[in-house]
């Protein structure tokens, strides 16, 4: 073999090995941004369902059921 092939097959090995290890880091990026929108929309969602359960809950105390009530709008 001359100078030449052995630099050739060294280079195409380490960019072989290169473009695996790109590969897998994109497939983690992915997974962590994935998972990062997720958990957004979670806690947008957990914030929404505590805002509506806190204005019923105001409603529910000024619908006062009760015909002796003094809080009924």
């Amino acid at each position: 073999m001359s100078i030449l092939e052995i630099v050739l097959t060294f280079l195409s090995g380490v960019l072989g090995s290169a473009n695996v290890v790109l590969f897998i880091t994109i497939r983690s990026v992915k997974k962590k941004a994935l998972a990062d929108a997720t958990a957004e929309m979670d806690k947008v969602l957990i914030n929404r369902i505590n805002f509506l359960d806190q204005r019923i809950t105001e409603l529910e105390k000024k619908a006062c059921f009760r015909t002796d009530c003094e809080m009924r709008m």
